[in-house]
């Protein structure tokens, strides 16, 4: 009981963690398919943590921040949201002003851990 409910009103989770718990959002639709994380890195703790939860793929699109390009958009393709789990980072800022920019009808939305101490950024894109 203790490290399912009560730990979390209280501690705070990696943000990792905390990504994945937005990727299972309303806001996200629960569908890992079309959803984006760009993380500073996806290893060593997402890309395993996101296998175990979907050990034939279908996972969501992983991007560290060294594989975003300053001068080329980010590629959403059909994705409904992208998380960004260090969104504090100047790669992250600049990423997310651009998505801000190319998809008006978006809506950037805060996601935090229960303690409120760890916290995520989601762009919305919805269904077009």
């Amino acid at each position: 009981w203790q490290f399912w409910y009560d730990t979390p009103k209280v501690y705070h989770l990696t943000q990792e963690a905390v990504a994945i718990g937005a990727m299972r959002s309303k806001a996200c639709g629960g569908d890992a398919t079309r959803t984006i994380i760009v993380g500073r890195q996806t290893e060593p703790l997402l890309k395993p943590a996101l296998a175990s939860y979907y050990p034939d793929g279908g996972g969501p699109l992983l991007i560290d921040h060294a594989g975003i390009n300053p001068d080329r958009p980010l590629d959403v393709g059909s994705a409904k949201c992208v998380i960004f789990a260090n969104p504090n980072e100047d790669t992250a800022r600049a990423a997310l002003e651009d998505l801000r920019q190319r998809y008006v009808t978006g809506r950037t939305l805060a996601f935090s851990d229960r303690a409120g101490k760890g916290s995520v950024q989601i762009f919305a894109l919805g269904d077009d």
